[in-house]
């Protein structure tokens, strides 16, 4: 990954110090159950350019009934969202870039109000970190996704009823309105 930031672009011409680097990133998708799964990280036949069954988004019948969606990935009506991947480049790490994600990334898929909790997988000498953000362990993943050896964690449940309620009453407090 050292590459990445040898081999990015400049931000501006006139400055070719300042250049454009991917430090951390999220990745996730909403599940149907409470944790992540093989399936949570699947890629549809629909999408995946190896698959006979590959469809064009473009072609009038993308979104018809005779689409029949698959049991991969993301699951549009699932209340857990599955964090897959948390990453800082190497060089990157051990500066906060990591925390400040995992907190930005809480903060914006509460305040979405999306889902009902987030779930993770994630080795086991990054528990503790992921307890420090109140992840719960719930023990050895069944997922095998690039080897196994998971743990999965959940947190930050909250019930999207209550929110919105508390949202809607806020709203008709306020004077004016």
């Amino acid at each position: 990954m050292a590459t990445t930031t040898a081999s990015s672009r400049t931000t501006d011409s006139s400055a070719p110090e300042f250049k454009e680097v991917l430090l951390a990133h999220a990745v996730s998708t909403k599940c149907i159950g409470p944790l992540v799964t093989d399936d949570a990280m699947g890629l549809p036949a629909e999408f995946d350019p190896l698959s006979e069954k590959r469809r064009d988004p473009k072609l009038p019948d993308w979104g018809s009934s005779s689409f029949s969606p698959s049991p991969l990935g993301h699951q549009e009506a699932g209340q857990t969202l599955g964090l897959h991947s948390l990453g800082v480049l190497p060089e990157f790490q051990g500066r906060g870039y990591g925390k400040a994600v995992l907190k930005s990334y809480i903060q914006r898929m509460q305040d979405a109000n999306v889902a009902q909790r987030i779930a993770i997988i994630t080795y086991n000498h990054l528990i503790e970190f992921y307890k420090e953000f109140g992840f719960i362990d719930k023990g050895r993943s069944e997922a095998k996704f690039g080897g196994g050896d998971w743990h999965d964690m959940v947190g930050h449940q909250h019930n999207r009823t209550n929110v919105i309620s508390v949202f809607r009453f806020a709203d008709e407090t306020v004077p004016g309105s």
